[in-house]
């Protein structure tokens, strides 16, 4: 198991940015160790948001199913604050996944009418 220590990546899990930088890093794990497990240890955070999840583990969600997203990726360290905005966030993943929803077609309906305002 390869771990992922998020605090030398960030101090708060806060901006998409941070969530992108952290997907790459889990990205460049998995496919190095395509059989190994990556855990992403959170001790040392205490700021979360909802986008920092969706752009870093909602990806694989979406990309894996929660089935084997769960087989893969594991998180630890997460305080009470940090576990309620992933668990929200990934709720929204796995109902994303199990709807089908065209993530990339959301995504640009979303910024067409970003676009229009």
């Amino acid at each position: 198991m390869k771990t992922i220590e998020v605090s030398e990546l960030c101090k708060f899990a806060i901006s998409e940015e941070k969530g992108l930088l952290l997907r790459e890093k889990i990205t460049d794990l998995l496919q190095d160790n395509n059989s190994e497990e990556v855990l992403l240890n959170f001790k040392g955070i205490s700021m979360f948001t909802t986008p920092f999840f969706n752009s870093s583990i909602g990806y694989f969600i979406l990309k894996y199913g929660p089935e084997e997203f769960d087989k893969r990726i594991k998180l630890v360290g997460l305080e009470e604050m940090g576990q309620e905005t992933y668990q929200h966030s990934r709720e929204n993943a796995i109902d994303f996944y199990n709807n089908k929803v065209n993530v990339k077609e959301v995504g640009e309906i979303v910024s067409k009418n970003l676009a229009e305002d």
